[in-house]
């Protein structure tokens, strides 16, 4: 496990080590700009490991190794928000949905017996002109 407060210019770190130093995702190190920036070496059969000092130099820690990054808690916290508001309309359209069902099958009764009624009126329509002839 790597002291961040005792990194020095010569310090050596992993990539996962680097991105945690830095505030930086993983996968911002595995761009093909990043690798060159780096030092990454295609051909090595070692384990990358990338020096402070090219972190310093390209903007990821200033010169006394803090990061330029700040942590993304804001990010986090909208995404806490944005999730609590889905669950609320959620809870809406659940709602919503359980009083359309209701209504369908209100409206699904009202038509059957609209349909009986129509066959009573067509059956004493029938019968009438039955009468008449």
């Amino acid at each position: 496990m790597i002291d961040y407060k005792n990194l020095s210019m010569d310090t050596l770190l992993s990539v996962k080590d680097a991105a945690r130093a830095s505030n930086f995702s993983v996968p911002t190190f595995y761009t093909e700009q990043r690798k060159r920036d780096f030092g990454f070496d295609p051909k090595s059969q070692t384990q990358w490991l990338i020096p402070v000092a090219l972190l310093v130099e390209h903007g990821f820690l200033t010169y006394d190794f803090q990061p330029t990054r700040a942590i993304r808690k804001l990010g986090q916290e909208r995404d806490s928000l944005e999730f609590d508001q889905v669950n609320v309309e959620n809870d809406e359209l659940r709602k919503a949905n359980e009083e359309l069902q209701n209504r369908i099958v209100v409206l699904e009764v009202l038509v059957s017996e609209k349909e009986k009624q129509l066959e009573m009126v067509n059956g004493l329509i029938g019968r009438l002109g039955a009468n008449q002839k």
